[in-house]
């Protein structure tokens, strides 16, 4: 059962990047889209919390700030993501996201008391050159490939930063606390998220609401999958098997279905420096999760 776990995981982690890349598709050019897919994603994903946190309902007013500082890093997260699949690439948007490791790894060693091992120092090496290759432009530019641009630039790093914040909070909080009160964590930060997310909707322009309206069944089923996949790696936690038969295959699997993906479906191209990048990133995160 396990076992089936692992895959479930893995199938559903790869579903952010997905789903997010066939409404960017669905919805292009329409306003106020990524506002809504935010609103409805944090909507979906609070009540599923909010239904676990009501079935075990421990609470502790010590865990309330570590759900601030998680809730900080998810909005900038989902925020981050969305947009960067709006404005470049899903296959790179997915690798800067699962770099996000390296952000954590560091702060393993500072304030956890991980140990520095030299699969971690080449993985760390291997990041910082991934990041160099998938970003580098080249002296020309081909109209066929797609196109690295600030905008991206920047909601890449909100969606690389915030996800490093929520994995740091999160384990954090673990670790204080025994294990115990996850679900009051996950359910007052993403309760905050989709308030903030929301608000932001309903100051947007609502101009193209009646078709937007339509595909948010699609944020809506992203979120119900991105809890599921959360409730798999809980399980995962307290599981007989080797972590790294559980956090490298999660780490790196989904990053390749989502590059297979990108490819086939979505159509993407990209340059020969930057296809080095994804591979030189693939292994980089398979470094840092031994």
């Amino acid at each position: 059962m396990d076992y089936l776990y692992v895959v479930c995981a893995i199938l559903l982690s790869s579903t952010t990047s997905i789903f997010g890349g066939f409404y960017n598709r669905a919805c292009a050019g329409k306003r106020s889209s990524s506002q809504l897919y935010n609103c409805a994603q944090l909507i979906s994903v609070a009540t599923c919390w909010g239904i676990m946190f009501l079935i075990n309902p421990e609470f502790d007013a010590a865990v309330l700030p570590y759900s601030l500082g998680f809730s900080v890093g998810y909005c900038v997260a989902v925020f981050g993501i969305i947009n960067a699949l709006r404005t470049g690439p899903v296959m790179l948007t997915t690798l800067m996201t699962q770099m996000s490791l390296v952000v954590t790894s560091l702060w393993g060693f500072i304030f956890w008391g991980a140990p520095v091992t030299p699969f971690v120092i080449v993985g760390l090496c291997l990041t910082v050159v991934a990041i160099v290759l998938c970003l580098y432009k080249g002296k020309t530019e081909n109209t066929a490939t797609v196109k690295i641009t600030p905008r991206w630039i920047m909601f890449a790093l909100m969606a690389f930063g915030g996800n490093a914040m929520c994995s740091i909070f999160q384990r954090t909080q673990q670790m204080v606390f025994d294990g115990r009160y996850r679900e009051e964590l996950m359910f007052f930060a993403t309760l905050a998220g989709a308030i903030v997310f929301t608000l932001i909707y309903a100051r947007s322009d609502h101009r193209d609401q009646s078709f937007i309206i339509k595909r948010s069944y699609i944020p809506l089923i992203a979120g119900v999958c991105n809890v599921v996949m959360n409730i798999f790696v809980i399980k995962l936690a307290t599981s007989t098997l080797p972590s790294t038969m559980v956090y490298l295959p999660m780490s790196i699997f989904p990053l390749i279905i989502v590059s297979l993906f990108s490819l086939v479906v979505f159509r993407e191209k990209l340059r020969a420096s930057q296809w080095i990048g994804v591979g030189t990133g693939i292994v980089s995160v398979i470094l840092l999760s031994l």
